[in-house]
């Protein structure tokens, strides 16, 4: 999609929906979900060859890692970058927002900034470790706020410990944007009441192969849908029971129902991974 403004013609990239690692994309793609990898950012990059672009956004986050990924990406683009965030703009999601230049906020739009969060299991020395991680991770991307806001460091983690809401007048008057859109039209606030979800990556490779040999016959006859609340929440709790099924083994006790983080591995080998807000359901 190009569009035009003011002297520049900019290729617009949309970035709506969860951010999620680029392997998990397929799932996403297969329920019509809009979600945000590095893959595809890779390859509009590509395709717009130094040209001007515009990031659209109105994401509630996800993973660290594929947003750092991202922010690189667009860090080391050699082209004009400009932002502007048509909804919500969370957790990861607003430090990719850092990568443009220039930084515009709808009048209804909201940004939101908090420290990184994860989901782990383990004794009290990984709990004490993990808490280190987390406290190191938020404090590198507090003085990412930092430099963009024109604050102190200790400012900045502050504002991430409250986890802060700006509106578009809150983000221009802290500096995290530069300007509210549409300022000559008169339009009141919205404020949002939800984040983003995401679907946790164990379920997506736990569940795979057995989609794949369920939707085999059905795919090429299915009708388009879309998912509202109920039905998004209805899956995942449909997927856990898929889990349950699958992994239970004949004459075997029942045993406690896992974290939705755990796979098969043992509590204390777990893969870290760190998250924002609409990161794991």
């Amino acid at each position: 999609k190009i569009i035009k403004r003011k002297e520049y013609l900019l290729k617009t990239l949309n970035l709506h929906g969860p951010v999620i690692d680029s392997d998990d994309s397929w799932f996403y793609d297969l329920l019509e979900i809009e979600n945000i990898n590095a893959k595809s950012v890779e390859e509009f990059l590509d395709e717009a060859n130094g040209e001007g672009i515009k990031l659209s956004i109105d994401s509630g986050g996800g993973s660290v890692r594929t947003g750092s990924s991202i922010y690189t990406l667009l860090m080391n683009y050699q082209g004009k970058i400009t932002a502007e965030v048509t909804g919500l703009c969370a957790s990861i999601a607003s430090v990719i927002m850092l990568a443009a230049e220039h930084i515009a906020v709808s009048p209804a739009a909201t940004i939101v900034i908090h420290n990184v969060w994860s989901v782990n299991q383990g004794d009290y020395r990984d709990m004490a470790k993990q808490s280190d991680v987390l406290k190191e991770m938020s404090s590198s991307i507090a003085k990412m706020y930092a430099k963009r806001m024109g604050c102190t460091l200790e400012e900045a983690q502050a504002a991430m410990d409250e986890e802060t809401y700006y509106s578009a007048d809150q983000a221009v008057e802290a500096g995290i944007a530069d300007e509210k859109s549409f300022e000559e039209v008169k339009t009141p606030l919205q404020m949002m009441a939800s984040m983003d979800q995401a679907f946790s990556s164990d379920k997506i490779a736990k569940l795979k192969n057995f989609m794949k040999a369920q939707i085999k016959n059905e795919t090429n006859n299915s009708q388009e849908f879309k998912l509202d609340s109920e039905q998004y929440q209805g899956i995942t709790d449909r997927l856990d029971q898929l889990i349950s099924f699958e992994s239970e083994e004949p004459n075997e006790e029942p045993v406690a129902k896992k974290s939705n983080n755990s796979a098969e591995k043992p509590l204390k080998n777990q893969k870290f991974k760190p998250l924002f807000l609409g990161g794991i359901k």
